[in-house]
């Protein structure tokens, strides 16, 4: 039933586009045909700007969502990072002790053939030493966060802020706007007289 009021209704209005769009609609009172028309503006404006908001919503919470999820990741991994240092340092320990290498061992400045020459090659972990190499595991050990070591997270989370500040207030918008809301003829259209 409700099918069939809205098809005798679809049927009634009519629609001219041009540069500017004009609905009008016919029916056997002009009070009622003036209300039930201002009251379809009304209500296409209203779902109009309730479905443009939802959509903005829902643009929003992805964007929010994929956000988490990248700080997540970036978290995840840098937890993995911190692991994978802690068994690398743990490693040349081992090599540190078996060499007796107890103090950092200074290897920037190397002579060959009488000249002093500057070495840029990598040294090995071992050779900062037991001391340090202790140090540093027992420091990320005790770490407690990761995050001021994230580079890029700062600026996810302040994205994230942004986005979860966002705030629409749909009563001030209006997807339409009506240079004249409907009235009544003065005179009758049908049946024509003469």
């Amino acid at each position: 039933i409700d099918e069939d009021v809205f098809e005798d209704f679809a049927k009634m209005i009519k629609v001219i586009s041009g540069e500017r769009l004009s609905i009008s609609i016919e029916y056997f009172d002009a009070h009622v045909a003036a209300k039930l028309l201002n009251d379809y503006v009304n209500y296409v404006d209203r779902e109009t700007i309730s479905s443009t908001v939802e959509n903005i919503l829902n643009i929003i919470s992805n964007q929010i969502r994929d956000i988490e999820y990248q700080i997540a990741s970036k978290r995840q991994m840098a937890k993995q990072r911190r692991e994978d240092q802690i068994l690398r340092y743990n490693e040349a320990l081992a090599i540190a002790n078996k060499l007796g290498v107890e103090d950092r061992v200074d290897t920037t400045n190397v002579v060959q053939n009488n000249q002093l020459s500057i070495s840029t090659s990598n040294t090995p972990l071992y050779y900062r030493g037991t001391r340090a190499l202790i140090e540093e595991m027992q420091i990320l050990n005790e770490r407690k966060s990761d995050d001021p070591f994230i580079i890029g997270l700062r600026d996810l989370q302040e994205n994230l802020a942004f986005l979860s500040s966002i705030n629409i207030n749909a009563d001030g918008m209006r997807s339409v706007t009506v240079d004249q809301a409907a009235y009544p003829p003065k005179k009758r259209i049908k049946p024509k007289r003469r």
